[in-house]
């Protein structure tokens, strides 16, 4: 029965690390955009993390225009939180 319903049953350990190890990773436009809400760590580890998965990193183009599109207003939005914290 677990394998006419295999999406029921926890993959085992090295199922894990066989789909670690072979899947694509797909970000969308806010995973982009919250990097400019990040400390400069944070920001350097995601960046380096974009950076070792890059074979396997894609970005639909949906999600971009959408980072495009929004880019500009999250970058205020920042400016303003730091504003605020300065008063």
């Amino acid at each position: 029965m677990k394998s006419q319903f295999p999406e029921y049953y926890r993959p085992t350990d090295a199922d894990f690390r066989g789909l670690w190890a072979d899947c694509l990773f797909a970000v969308d436009a806010n995973v982009l955009l919250n990097v400019y809400g990040y400390s400069i760590e944070t920001r350097e580890a995601l960046i380096s993390l974009f950076e070792s998965i890059a074979p396997r990193l894609r970005i639909p183009h949906q999600f971009a225009v959408e980072y495009h599109r929004n880019r500009a207003k999250a970058v205020m939005e920042q400016v303003k939180n730091y504003a605020k914290v300065e008063k």
